[in-house]
């Protein structure tokens, strides 16, 4: 049996919407923290409300990039 051939061109395209999903995290958190990581003052409640919210995004996609990701090291189609 032959080793499957990855398909490293779906697997950078998963990599740049991780990428992509991560900067708009890092965006929206730097809304409400300082640059060392802690948050402001008067910011906590939106903080956690954007935790929540995007952390349920992420949930919500994760089965997806899993299903490309797989598909793509098997060297399948993931459509």
């Amino acid at each position: 049996m032959q080793n499957p051939t990855p398909d490293i061109n779906a697997v950078l395209e998963l990599l740049e919407e991780m990428t992509d999903t991560d900067a708009q995290w890092q965006r929206t958190r730097a809304l409400y923290t300082y640059p060392d990581g802690a948050v402001q003052a008067g910011f906590h409640r939106e903080h956690e409300a954007a935790k929540v919210r995007q952390g349920w995004d992420l949930v919500g996609i994760l089965p997806e990039w899993i299903a490309a990701l797989t598909a793509a090291l098997a060297g399948e189609d993931a459509s």
